[in-house]
């Protein structure tokens, strides 16, 4: 819930840029409704896959998903504190 807002208000500051290609798709579409969208879509495939699939292969899967997810969220958090996204932060 806590992405979904840092994500919403993304889309409403001049200086930043979304790195999720489908996020940003939806927006395109349909506007603030598809960033709704597009959240409840992520948590929904996320939770789905741990239903559906097995162990041991698949929660590597699993958590590769729910990594590049984390990885979108904290841009967007170091996007509106930051107006730096974490591409372009140098790493030390």
């Amino acid at each position: 819930m806590l992405d979904l807002v840092a994500t919403t208000q993304l889309f409403l500051v001049p200086y930043a840029r979304e790195l999720n290609p489908i996020t940003v798709l939806f927006y395109e579409s349909i506007g603030l409704t598809g960033v709704v969208l597009a959240a409840v879509s992520y948590a929904g495939i996320i939770v789905g896959l741990g239903y559906v699939l097995s162990k041991p292969f698949d929660v590597s899967f699993v958590t590769a998903v729910v990594s590049c997810y984390a990885f979108f969220a904290s841009n967007n958090f170091a996007l509106l504190l930051f107006r730096k996204s974490l591409v372009e932060t140098p790493v030390l």
